[in-house]
């Protein structure tokens, strides 16, 4: 039920931004789309470790608009809480998202960038380029959405996640910034 929940939000968030930025990013090069979504990720995803309180009152600070928030248990007794907005850069729209999980094994924040790119390989080479990401830990894909790892991509227990995704209304990238504190350490923060 969770991920047909986070799947349908995804789709949703993927197909307004598409609708809303297909004028603005007609109008600027696929290089600069490109260019403004990940310099979006490194400013709001990497200068600190995602918070999610932090993150929250950022993108209240933005005025970005409330997609979604919603708080679930796992049957394993994980307690999830997802937000995701949606807002506007100079080449079009986009959408933050921020994700955090508490249960025994420890606290995992993600803080996540989203939008419409041209061209998917075009978009993977900039990022991996611009983000100075070496060989990938790992490779997946699930329902129709390609992913990437790279483990201690900030530092210990983190990973960035570089996922692409096709849907009718167009190419979509996600760049993410996935942090794990464990449970002994959690319980000190």
């Amino acid at each position: 039920m969770k991920s047909i929940r986070s799947a349908l939000l995804a789709l949703i968030v993927c197909t307004t931004c598409a609708l809303t930025a297909r004028g603005a990013d007609e109008a600027r090069s696929p290089a600069e789309r490109d260019g403004s979504l990940i310099n979006a990720f490194q400013v709001m995803c990497t200068l600190q470790t995602p918070d999610f309180d932090h993150l929250s009152g950022q993108a209240g600070a933005m005025r970005m608009k409330m997609l979604g928030d919603d708080t679930s248990t796992t049957p394993t007794g994980e307690t999830i809480h997802e937000k995701a907005w949606f807002g506007m850069l100079t080449t079009g729209s986009f959408a933050l998202r921020t994700e955090q999980m508490r249960g025994i094994k420890g606290v995992s924040t993600s803080c996540a960038i989203e939008g419409s790119v041209a061209d998917v390989a075009a978009f993977r080479d900039a990022a991996i380029k611009t983000l100075r990401l070496g060989p990938s830990s790992e490779q997946r894909t699930a329902e129709g959405v390609h992913a990437t790892y790279w483990d201690g991509y900030g530092g210990e227990g983190d990973t960035l996640v570089l996922s692409d995704m096709e849907r009718p209304a167009g190419h979509f990238m996600q760049v993410k910034l996935l942090n794990m504190v464990k449970a002994a350490s959690a319980a000190s923060h």
